[in-house]
């Protein structure tokens, strides 16, 4: 069968890529789209999968402009390869529209309560799948739900094993901060940690450990903590580090799910959902609503020698709990191909 996978953000690469060779493996063709945004490119690279690029970088157009352009090209690469099914991750209502123009099926891979690109797809998508710890009330034609988080498609075990090399170049006890921008229409009136409060972080962490940051906010006096190997090695470097700080939902889960003690700063506060349940079920996240606080946290965990071990043997607890994501995006997708034969 020929599978499509659409690829709107870089994150979607590390969630779909083992299930998409999986797919070669079994004898499906698959084939990928994305946008030149962020990474996504270069991670698709990295990943050895070929891709077919929809549109270009363009600058001065706006949103719904931009929509319009990458429905018309999806749509049009759709028709000359004829897929079987369209999928797509977090927020992604292009496959749902293609495919309803195409009389194909569809299936949304989602994560986010707060995406707004629920409302655009739950009228097309044949399935969604969630999360089981999805919080938000869906109104959709088939949903489907897995007991585990979107992190272990691609850090599970059986997918990942880290690569201790990167501790040669990173030492043996050291933090990764991590501050995003804040400029996605999700996160619209919320923020994160701020110049100032980033600053008095590595102050009061620096007498402790390495400090490695990776920031999406320009500041020319913090440039000496920039994380310095290939984003690639970001995983790696997470499940070796003693310490994960930041204020992204997905890296603190990241951090989380490789067993490094984690702390999460923004005012989301309590309403992601696997946040709270990683944190409430596992205790491998300790999130705060106040920059203080969780700057108190941070010293309090990097301070005491045995926070690995206990974060260690609070994800082998949840990892006995929560199952290989890749297996279940896998069988899930050979399961409507299946039933549209």
């Amino acid at each position: 069968m020929r599978i499509l996978f659409d690829i709107g953000h870089p994150a979607q690469v590390h969630f779909f890529k083992y299930a998409i060779k999986e797919l070669k493996n079994n004898g499906h063709e698959v084939f990928i789209t994305a946008k030149p945004k962020e990474m996504a490119l270069e991670l698709l690279e990295h990943s050895g999968l070929d891709y077919f690029v929809l549109t270009k970088k363009r600058s001065g157009l706006g949103k719904a402009r931009e929509i319009m352009a990458t429905l018309k090209a999806l749509n049009k690469y759709s028709k000359k390869i004829e897929p079987d099914l369209l999928i797509g991750g977090s927020g992604n209502f292009y496959v749902a529209q293609v495919s309803k123009m195409l009389n194909k099926q569809s299936i949304v891979f989602e994560d986010g309560e707060d995406e707004p690109g629920i409302k655009l797809y739950s009228k097309f998508a044949d399935v969604v799948c969630t999360p089981d710890t999805f919080t938000r009330g869906l109104k959709v034609k088939r949903w489907k739900k897995y007991k585990s988080y979107k992190e272990l498609a691609y850090l599970h075990p059986n997918r990942f094993e880290p690569d201790d090399a990167v501790k040669n170049e990173l030492g043996d006890n050291y933090a990764i901060l991590r501050f995003v921008g804040w400029k996605a229409v999700h996160d619209i009136g919320q923020k994160g940690f701020q110049k100032g409060e980033i600053k008095k972080l590595i102050d009061r962490l620096s007498p402790h450990c390495k400090v490695y940051m990776s920031s999406e906010i320009d500041d020319p006096e913090l440039s000496q903590y920039q994380f310095p190997l290939s984003p690639e090695k970001m995983h790696d470097a997470l499940a070796y580090a003693n310490l994960f700080v930041g204020d992204s939902q997905a890296m603190s889960m990241e951090a989380a799910v490789l067993g490094t003690p984690s702390v999460r700063y923004n005012t989301f506060d309590r309403r992601v959902g696997y946040c709270n349940h990683i944190e409430d079920h596992y205790g491998l996240l300790n999130s705060f609503s106040s920059p203080e606080k969780a700057i108190d946290k941070a010293i309090e965990l990097i301070k005491n020698k045995n926070a690995q071990e206990h974060w260690n043997q609070l994800r082998n607890i949840m990892l006995n709990d929560r199952i290989d994501v890749t297996e279940f995006i896998v069988n899930t997708i050979e399961e409507i191909l299946n039933e549209s034969v």
